[in-house]
């Protein structure tokens, strides 16, 4: 089930940043929510993706939440929530960051460079943006004490 709903979360990630409509944008926006609210759910009753250690999804869900939050918000209009919106999501990602080789993986101002700068015509000043606040995410998490 995990494999699907980040599968499906990273197609309708792509599918809002590349929509040339309101309604394919408005559809995967849709899409996206509703799988991310899946993920809210499932994170719910388990402190990993597949019960309670850290498998290969799991990397691969941080990453998205790592971009979606500095990038993703705003670059692919993802804008109904933040991940700090989102209990479980957001104490989840901030649990594997404080995992000292996740929190080097989450090199924010590289994730933003690669996301961002692009080509001249989709950026054509070269700006990039300058949160997300790293503060944020070495505040401690919830996890741990909810699945004790």
């Amino acid at each position: 089930m995990a494999v699907k709903l980040i599968d499906e979360l990273q197609k309708e990630i792509k599918a809002a940043g590349e929509a040339v409509t309101q309604e394919a944008y408005e559809k995967a926006y849709d899409h996206a929510f509703q799988v991310l609210d899946n993920l809210e759910k499932l994170l719910n009753d388990n402190r990993y993706l597949e019960g309670n250690e850290i498998t290969e999804e799991d990397k691969r869900l941080y990453d998205i939440l790592i971009r979606f939050d500095a990038v993703y918000y705003f670059k692919q209009r993802l804008n109904r929530k933040a991940l700090r919106d989102y209990d479980n999501l957001w104490n989840y990602a901030k649990e594997l960051y404080s995992i000292p080789e996740y929190k080097e993986f989450a090199d924010f101002e590289k994730i933003k460079q690669e996301e961002l700068l692009g080509t001249k015509e989709e950026n054509p000043y070269q700006i990039v943006g300058l949160g997300p606040d790293e503060s944020y995410w070495n505040e401690p998490n919830n996890r741990a004490e909810k699945f004790a």
